[in-house]
């Protein structure tokens, strides 16, 4: 469940040409090349052994939207990666990148490569796996608001240009509520 609810905003996101850094299961690039405004898929995966098994489990030859889909074995970090992204791309920038490299959640590294490979890359948005629990950790450690003005605080100190919206900004408020009990009623208690 984790790992669907955890993809959700960056499937909502997600139109035109998508990079996504890390293959993982393969279960978001399943969905977001399902997408009708998503016109090309480009992954990134480090490891040749997870993408041979990705393919020999997943069927992926027969997948519907397959067209859309390359996946290259290179590390989303290096900098020579942006020339085979902007090939397979046919020159065009990234619309949304998505980045899920870790192997723990959330991983205290995530949010500096992130911002490594927004630079690398240079996508019109960008978005990582477990951002809204950083947010939350972030949100704890300085005693800051949540609300919309602390959800744009805290991307613009991690220097990554994230899409916002009302919803979006509502969610991230029950993800920190819930994780660390920061309910204004519990607030008020403390």
């Amino acid at each position: 469940m984790l790992e669907i609810e955890s993809h959700a905003w960056h499937l909502h996101c997600s139109k035109g040409n998508v990079l996504i850094a890390g293959l993982g299961m393969g279960m978001f690039l399943h969905a977001v090349a399902a997408k009708d405004e998503v016109e090309n898929v480009v992954v990134l995966e480090i490891d040749p052994d997870v993408i041979e098994l990705f393919k020999r489990s997943t069927g992926f030859e027969e997948w519907p939207h397959r067209d859309k889909i390359t996946i290259l074995n290179i590390d989303a970090l290096s900098p020579n990666a942006a020339a085979d992204v902007r090939s397979a791309f046919a020159g065009k920038r990234p619309d949304y990148l998505y980045v899920d490299i870790w192997p723990v959640f959330p991983a205290v590294e995530a949010p500096e490569d992130t911002r490594k490979m927004a630079a690398i890359h240079n996508p019109v948005s960008t978005g990582w796996w477990g951002q809204e629990v950083e947010y939350g950790l972030w949100v704890e450690a300085g005693n800051r608001q949540i609300d919309s003005d602390g959800l744009a605080a805290f991307f613009r100190h991690q220097g990554i240009n994230v899409p916002l919206t009302v919803g979006y900004v509502q969610f991230c408020a029950d993800v920190v509520e819930i994780q660390f009990d920061m309910s204004p009623k519990a607030l008020a208690l403390k």
